[in-house]
């Protein structure tokens, strides 16, 4: 009786220590303790919002999730141990898009225009995404997509100073968010 119990014991440990668990394949790779394999289905991960997101509590580093509000149209995260990232390798975050140019390259654009209500699909046509008017060089808005086709009230006639918006780098000026900037076509151009 002993004999046969410590048997099984041995056979269910070593089950236990080289087991694969493999959906729609009969001998799951070695390597993988999770094998899915299929021709006509994908992997569906959990889809939430980044506000459930950001409430897990204590992710584990390598936890995947698709976040439904992030990105330009939702996009697939992982927590790297310190920081939620897209699977492109980018900070994870609502309102931008990347925008893949050719093999191997990216750029990540914002997916509202400046002063637009960030809270709205900035690809469903309402007022509220088109954002501000700048005049050249100059921080503040002058107008949104409200204001009359007078003239406008608070329009600077004084040219800005040259400089005032940079390609090279951030200005006092101007008025993007932190990690974005005004580039010319030309230097957009260059960096393709």
């Amino acid at each position: 009786m002993k004999k046969t119990i410590l048997s099984i014991a041995l056979i269910a440990i070593s089950f236990m220590t080289f087991a694969q668990v493999g959906i729609g394949i009969t001998i799951p790779n070695p390597s993988a303790a999770l094998d899915v394999t299929s021709t006509t289905r994908g992997l569906l991960p959990p889809r939430m919002t980044q506000a459930q997101r950001n409430a897990i509590t204590t992710p584990a580093a390598g936890l995947i999730v698709y976040c439904t509000n992030c990105g330009a149209n939702g996009e697939l995260e992982l927590f790297n141990g310190s920081a939620w990232v897209n699977v492109v390798g980018g900070e994870a975050q609502a309102g931008v898009s990347t925008v893949f140019i050719a093999s191997g390259v990216s750029k990540v654009f914002m997916a509202h225009n400046l002063g637009a209500d960030t809270s709205l699909d900035p690809h469903t046509p309402v007022q509220g995404i088109h954002g501000n008017y700048y005049q050249w060089g100059i921080i503040g808005s002058v107008a949104d997509d409200t204001t009359s086709s007078a003239a406008i009230s608070g329009w600077n006639t004084t040219a800005a100073v040259n400089g005032s918006w940079s390609d090279a780098s951030k200005t006092v000026n101007d008025p993007c968010p932190e990690g974005f900037g005004l580039i010319s076509c030309k230097v957009f151009l260059a960096k393709l």
